[in-house]
């Protein structure tokens, strides 16, 4: 029973290729159809840093507009680089008035409203080089 545990371990270790050839070939030809996606280079990280940028964002817009948070849409845009998340957008709406736009500087810690043209043109920006239109965060009270 031990003989054939041990065999079973050895086989799984080994990865049980009963022709070594065969198992070559299979590699070459994955490796020239895989993509160049790296799980470390191109994951998203959303770490205690930005939940503590979104909640500042949050809170501040929060203040300025004199709102409660139970009455607030917003969406929450950056780029997916950890690296770069300099600037940061800001969609809020609120139920009874239309939407405001922010723009938040991360080196300067400055939160500043926006129009919606400037909005949408830094917008279309991190969303195509992200190569995605959803935001980092979002959240929906309405």
């Amino acid at each position: 029973m031990k003989a054939v545990l041990v065999f079973a371990m050895l086989c799984l270790l080994a990865g049980c290729s009963t022709n070594p050839k065969e198992e070559q070939a299979d590699s070459s030809t994955s490796s020239e159809s895989s993509t160049s996606f790296s799980p470390e280079k191109d994951a998203l990280i959303y770490d205690v840093e930005d939940s503590e940028i979104v909640e500042q964002l949050i809170e501040n817009i929060l203040s300025m507009k004199q709102k409660k948070r139970d009455e607030l849409t917003i969406q929450i845009y950056t780029l997916n680089d950890y690296e770069q998340r300099n600037i940061w957008l800001a969609e809020a709406v609120f139920p009874d008035e239309e939407s405001s736009y922010w723009l938040y500087i991360k080196e300067a810690d400055k939160l500043v409203e926006i129009d919606e043209q400037e909005f949408q043109g830094k917008q279309t920006s991190i969303q195509k080089q992200n190569h995605s239109e959803l935001p980092i965060y979002e959240e929906d009270n309405l």
